[in-house]
This record gives C-alpha cells, sequence and structure tokens, in this order.
C-alpha cells in the first residue's frame, strides 16, 4: 500500500509540473522540479541497494556475535553473579520500560 501511494504522489507530482508547461513552454524551476523528482527516485532505489548489501555482508559477523553471546550466557552463572554485584545491582535499580533489573536485563 505504501508503495501505491507513494507512486500516486509522484504521478500526481509530475503532472502538476506538465500540466504547468502545457503552454509550451517549461521555465529552469521546472526542469528542476522533474530533474528533483527523477532523482530521488534513483537515488531512493541506490540506498535500499546499498542498505541490502550491508545486511548481507553483516550477516555472519552478527550470527558470529550473536553465538559468542549464547555461549556467554551459558557459562555465566547469575547466582553468583547477584551475590557478588547485589549493592551495584541495587544501586542501579530497576528499568524504567521494563522494570526488570540490570541482572533480569542481562
Amino acid at each position: 500500500m505504501d508503495e501505491v501511494l507513494e507512486c500516486k504522489k509522484k504521478s500526481s507530482t509530475l503532472m502538476e509540473v506538465l500540466g504547468k508547461a502545457a503552454n509550451m513552454t517549461i521555465s529552469n524551476e521546472m526542469v528542476a522540479q522533474l530533474n528533483d523528482m527523477a532523482y530521488k527516485a534513483i537515488r531512493k532505489g541506490g540506498v535500499a541497494k546499498k542498505l541490502d548489501e550491508r545486511a548481507i555482508k553483516n550477516e555472519a559477523y552478527f550470527k558470529k556475535i550473536e553465538a559468542q553471546i549464547k555461549a556467554q550466557i551459558k557459562k555465566t552463572d547469575f547466582d553468583q553473579v547477584e551475590k557478588e554485584r547485589k549493592e551495584i545491582i541495587e544501586q542501579i535499580g530497576a528499568c524504567p520500560m521494563s522494570v526488570n533489573n540490570s541482572l533480569e536485563a542481562m
């Protein structure tokens, strides 16, 4: 639906600019508006492509980090951490959004 609305917006803008040019004269401002519309369409596609490439490139890195985190969680004795860091956990307090203390958030 977003793509349809975006296409409709671009079409109406284009029709408006071309409607102004109906008297067979195109001002510099109209040329600039047409160029701006064309450039935005090209740039948007290019940015999306770059973001996709970056996500694919970083996928292995994120999987590696996630595996390291899971391995560390398995090794961690949370009861021991709570005993050792009880004062700090109480000082920090609970997260206002999740209502978890720092140990529960881990």
